[in-house]
């Protein structure tokens, strides 16, 4: 049930409500790889980096709000990749983050993000959405594999030295 929830581009005013969700997010990140992901100290986006974004028209920073709370976010870029040798050029949708809090999961929020977004790119003329999803993430990869997106590459890594 989404009661009243309404999507719109995010503002500075909301910037504590995007720094909540991010909070909520570094902190599971840092859960599954602590050797990538920083401590508490970390977490969170600063007020100017946010701003910078906010100012981009490169960028978008859309959110789902319920009432007077940020409930979700998507942060979004438009690339065009050019032509490079054997590659095609592309025009892509990158998303960043999409973050829903975890008490407001699994009430459709990250889909009508994910439906925003997409209008977002469309209208800019991009025709491939991207994303990053850390492997311990199960419930993002599960909601992305629901939301059409399949596996394009695999980043692999190994330790070389020991911390």
């Amino acid at each position: 049930m989404l009661g009243d929830m309404t999507i719109r581009l995010a503002t500075e005013t909301d910037i504590d409500g995007l720094n909540r969700l991010f909070f909520e997010a570094d902190s599971l990140h840092h859960g599954g790889e602590p050797r990538v992901f920083g401590g508490q100290e970390h977490w969170g986006r600063s007020r100017e980096f946010l701003g910078q974004i906010l100012a981009d028209p490169n960028q978008v920073i859309l959110i789902a709000v319920e009432g007077e709370n940020v409930t979700g976010l998507v942060h979004a870029v438009s690339q065009i990749r050019p032509e490079l040798g054997v590659l095609n050029e592309r025009r892509v949708l990158v998303v960043d983050a999409l973050i829903v809090g975890e008490e407001f999961q699994r009430r459709g929020i990250g889909t009508r993000l994910a439906e925003a977004v997409y209008k977002w790119g469309t209208a800019r003329g991009l025709s491939i959405v991207e994303l990053t999803v850390w492997s311990f993430n199960e419930s993002a990869i599960r909601f992305y594999e629901r939301m059409g997106f399949s596996v394009a590459s695999f980043r692999m890594r190994r330790t070389l030295v020991q911390p």
